[in-house]
């Protein structure tokens, strides 16, 4: 569930804002899990979304932002490596960079 989270938002985290594969990381005992993990990451279907969002700003205080609201749209479906070339074409497209945040990448 974090995994996805965080796929959609670099800031999310289940545990007072830090992520739980980080936290199991530290753990010698966790790598068995970790590797399962990543087994079934790579047996999943991958999808590219485009995400864009859009902030409100907070009644009575025009400087401050309150909720977001976000749209979402899947625009590509198939395995992780054809997904991140789609990534990696449309970031040349759009003459950016990917990003690299752990296990996500983003434009």
């Amino acid at each position: 569930m974090e995994h996805l989270a965080i796929a959609l938002n670099p800031h999310q985290g289940l545990a007072g804002g830090e992520q739980l594969v980080g936290m199991l990381a530290a753990e010698p005992g966790a790598r068995p899990l970790l590797g399962q993990f990543a087994r079934h990451l790579a047996d999943q279907e991958w999808a590219l979304y485009e995400v864009k969002r859009a902030f409100r700003k907070k009644e009575g205080e025009a400087m401050k932002m309150a909720n977001a609201v976000r749209s979402l749209v899947r625009v590509g479906v198939g395995g992780r490596a054809e997904m991140l070339d789609e990534l990696a074409a449309r970031a040349r497209t759009l003459n950016k960079p990917v990003e690299r945040d752990g296990a996500h990448r983003r434009v």
